[in-house]
């Protein structure tokens, strides 16, 4: 069953915030503002995406919905154990947030740039400016209570 509510996208061109209703996912949409074509097939997603140095930009930063940034290492067992509920969430979170998952091993520069010295640590982005942060593992409900504003 489709949702009531309408979703919001932004604009990757112009940052403004569009409502898409329910019934029109996954349909051609234009901004309200520039006129840009706005992808509504994200919406229908609800899988974590795999990002990196090269796709963090587009990804994340130019991403149309808010991004729970989940930096981690496969060599990190806290980080293998908080993966569930990363990816629980993603699926419960279709169409209102984006999940990166951001290895540290293979995102080196991006880490760097965040300054990410310990994993797990999760970032929040909106509008490509990174909004708040949560250092080390959590649970799901410090995980939906953190982001519950941004949904």
């Amino acid at each position: 069953m489709a949702s009531i509510n309408p979703y919001t996208l932004r604009c990757s061109d112009c940052g403004t915030r569009n409502r898409i209703p329910a019934a029109k996912v996954g349909a051609a949409a234009r901004c309200g503002k520039c006129g840009s074509a706005i992808d509504t097939r994200v919406l229908n997603d609800g899988r974590p995406r795999m990002v990196s140095d090269t796709n963090f930009e587009a990804e994340v930063i130019r991403s149309p919905l808010p991004v729970l940034a989940f930096f981690w290492a496969p060599w990190c067992s806290t980080c293998l154990k908080t993966m569930p509920i990363i990816d629980r969430f993603a699926g419960e979170t279709r169409g209102r947030l984006r999940i990166a998952k951001v290895n540290v091993d293979k995102a080196q520069r991006v880490s760097d740039h965040y300054d990410i010295r310990a994993v797990p640590y999760i970032y929040v982005f909106d509008n490509g400016r990174a909004l708040d942060n949560l250092p080390g593992a959590v649970d799901e409900a410090q995980l939906k209570y953190r982001l519950a504003r941004y949904l």
